[in-house]
């Protein structure tokens, strides 16, 4: 239905942001792969330092117009780097990684984990968006374009790797839900809840999509 990704993305948020409550309100927000900045208003009323990374220059320069017309300039930084090599003396209160882990190397990937992990407070949140694997193993796949069709076909693990920044197409990681379930624990942070959003394809019995987002979680 129309916005659905929108509004399912929101709807899991939404679950974020009660969690993190309004008791932090004086902590620490880093946006970890913060791209173009679009989630930033959603988390920025609850805290009062915010901190938002990318590597990609230009997506940084939208950041930042959207953070100047929000009036949060005060409380914000905005930093050119990749998560791999941030550093910072404090620690979060709460991390956001949305839609990164899926489009980087593989190799990379349990590295950025254990940089959260240093970067969080012992009692802090970390919120992880990605793909999700409905099969039993994680999976490869990359989108591109042809005679103005969107397409996507599987790849292996190692076409995955020679994408990443080819510029040629998106490779795209679907993760099985253990996979990540151990690279977490590894690190010694415990998952509290897992959700979806964005189904692909309808469920079975639900014939209103717009109760998809209902029934998945």
């Amino acid at each position: 239905y129309p916005g659905y990704w929108e509004e399912s993305e929101k709807n899991v948020l939404n679950i974020v942001k009660k969690t993190i409550g309004p008791g932090t309100s004086q902590g620490r927000f880093l946006d970890a792969g913060c791209g173009e900045g679009r989630l930033i208003p959603l988390f920025a009323d609850q805290f009062n330092e915010i901190v938002a990374i990318d590597p990609d220059q230009e997506r940084l320069r939208v950041a930042v117009e959207l953070v100047c017309d929000l009036g949060l300039s005060r409380k914000t930084q905005i930093k050119q780097v990749a998560i791999e090599d941030f550093e910072d003396n404090n620690k979060f209160d709460f991390i956001l990684c949305s839609h990164v882990l899926q489009h980087v190397h593989t190799a990379s990937v349990p590295v950025i984990i254990k940089k959260l992990r240093n970067l969080v407070k012992e009692d802090g949140l970390l919120c992880i968006t990605t793909c999700h694997s409905t099969k039993n193993e994680g999976y490869f796949v990359k989108n591109f374009l042809k005679k103005s069709q969107h397409l996507s076909e599987a790849i292996t693990k190692d076409e995955f790797n020679l994408l990443i920044n080819s510029g040629e197409s998106l490779p795209v990681h679907f993760f099985q839900s253990n996979e990540l379930d151990k690279l977490l624990s590894s690190n010694e942070l415990k998952v509290i809840e897992f959700r979806v959003f964005h189904l692909e394809t309808g469920l079975q019995g639900v014939k209103n999509n717009e109760k998809m987002d209902e029934a998945a979680n």
